[in-house]
Order: C-alpha cells, then sequence, then structure tokens
C-alpha cells in the first residue's frame, strides 16, 4: 500500500516537472483533477467488485496525485506542512467490476480558515456513470499552527485562486453528521470512564 501512495505521488512529480506549462490554474477549484484508474483483483472483494475500504484509499491516491502535480506537497515538504485528513464519507451508488476503468474526479467544493472540503466522484470515463461519491475534510498544519489552504494555494498558483465559500448542501449535511458522531464518540468514551 505504501508503494502505491509513493507511486502516485513520484508520478504526479514527475508529470508536473515534465507538464507544468500545460497545467491550467485553479486544479480542483475550477475544474476537477483526474485521476485515472482500474481496480486489480487486490482491490476486489469476493463479489468480485472494487471493495469498499479500497474506494476510501483510492480517494486518498487521488488526493495525494493531485497535491504532487498541483504543487500542494512541493510546498507542504518545503515549509515543513502536514496535511491532515479530519473525516470523510462515501455514498455508494453502483459496483466497480475488476479492470472496469474509471475516474476520481477531485473539486474543492468549501473552503474556511480550518478546513477544505473535497468531493470526489467515481466517473465512467465513457458513459459518465457516477459509481460512488465521497467527501473529505482535510487541514494543513505547520507544527500545531493552521495554515488555510487559501495561503496554500496563493503561494503555488501564478496567479490568485479564490476558494469557494459558500457552503454547499453536502457539506452542511456532512458537518451534521460529523456532529452526531462525535457525541456518539464522546458519550462512549465517557461510558467507559
Amino acid at each position: 500500500m505504501v508503494l502505491r501512495l509513493l507511486w502516485n505521488v513520484c508520478s504526479g512529480l514527475v508529470y508536473r516537472a515534465f507538464y507544468k506549462h500545460t497545467l491550467k490554474p485553479g486544479m480542483a477549484v475550477k475544474y476537477p483533477a483526474i485521476w485515472k484508474a482500474r481496480p486489480g483483483f487486490l482491490d476486489c472483494d469476493l463479489n468480485f467488485h472494487l471493495n469498499n475500504a479500497s474506494y476510501l484509499y483510492n480517494m486518498e491516491l487521488a488526493r495525494w496525485h493531485f497535491s504532487a502535480v498541483n504543487g500542494i506537497v512541493y510546498n507542504a515538504i518545503k515549509k515543513n506542512r502536514t496535511i491532515l485528513v479530519g473525516s470523510q464519507t462515501i455514498r455508494y451508488r453502483y459496483p466497480i467490476p475488476p479492470f472496469r476503468a474509471y475516474e476520481i474526479r477531485t473539486q474543492i467544493v468549501y473552503a474556511d480558515d480550518t478546513w477544505a472540503y473535497f468531493l470526489q466522484q467515481f466517473q465512467c470515463p465513457t458513459t459518465g456513470k457516477i459509481y460512488a461519491e465521497g467527501l473529505s475534510r482535510l487541514t494543513v498544519r505547520q507544527g500545531k499552527k493552521i495554515i488555510p489552504l487559501s495561503i496554500v494555494y496563493g503561494e503555488i498558483e501564478p496567479e490568485p485562486i479564490e476558494l469557494p465559500t459558500k457552503v454547499p448542501d453536502v457539506v452542511t449535511e456532512f458537518l451534521k453528521w460529523d456532529a452526531a458522531s462525535k457525541i456518539s464518540m464522546e458519550s462512549t468514551a465517557a461510558k467507559k470512564d
């Protein structure tokens, strides 16, 4: 698993090195970042389709590849920053069988001073059919200090990019679930004490 992560980061860095001049500003903000894949046998479960846990891992691989291509990884290393995932959710619609091509389209749908919300859609490249949709909440830290994603984008983009500040419904509902989950986790921990 670590090798796949390193492969995606390195391939993103190589892509950036050779094709930086072709990248349009605002990747994942103005247009989705696209990561292409096919599930192999190791990604599938006994039902011969992409395993549920593999969806989350592939979302992470797509985010790492995107972060390497647009310069976030290089910026994080240079400035000694850490990218942390706070929570994730996913909605499955259709199974993805072995070796079927799919894309993960990553888009930043909302960002504030603490969190950035990445909507990731698993999509068929030929028909446009949505297999699944996931939402991830991320933050960037430098030590204990929170670095807003708007600052990171300001450092990596050649021109100013305005991140989405209007909260979409998918984020509102995600935050309701997250708050309920937090209460549930805290009450369970309190019962054990």
